[in-house]
C-alpha cells in the first residue's frame, strides 16, 4: 500500500500483496483528514464493494469531500465514482472542487 498526499487529494495504492484488514486500518486514519480521496485498485485483482465502503462513502459525503476509484475491471455501480486510471481521478477531483467553490459563492 503505497500513500499520495496532495493539498487537494490524497491518493491510496493498493497492491498486490495488500489485505482488508490493512486496508481498513487505513483507510479509517486517512478519512479522519477530511481530504479529497482516491484508492486506486489498478494494479491489484481486489474488488470494490459498495458495501465495504459504506462508513467511508458517508464521511466523505459528510465532509463534501470527493471519493474516487480507480480501476477498469468494476464498474458496475451507478453511485460510487470509479474512473479507468488515475488522471481521470485526479481530473474528477479538480472538477468537484470546482463545482463546490461555484456553490459557496
Amino acid at each position: 500500500m503505497k500513500i499520495l498526499r496532495n493539498n487537494l487529494y490524497i491518493i491510496l495504492e493498493i497492491s498486490p500483496s495488500d489485505v482488508k484488514s490493512n486496508l481498513i486500518t487505513e483507510l479509517n486514519i486517512l478519512s479522519r483528514d477530511k481530504n479529497n480521496l482516491i484508492i486506486d485498485f489498478s494494479k491489484t485483482e481486489l474488488q470494490i464493494h459498495k458495501d465495504f465502503f459504506k462508513k467511508i462513502i458517508k464521511k466523505q459525503t459528510l465532509n463534501k469531500k470527493s471519493l474516487v476509484f480507480v480501476s477498469d475491471k468494476y464498474i458496475n455501480y451507478d453511485d460510487l465514482n470509479i474512473v479507468p486510471t488515475l488522471t481521470e481521478a485526479i481530473d474528477f477531483v479538480e472538477i468537484e472542487e470546482i463545482e463546490r467553490d461555484i456553490e459557496r459563492l
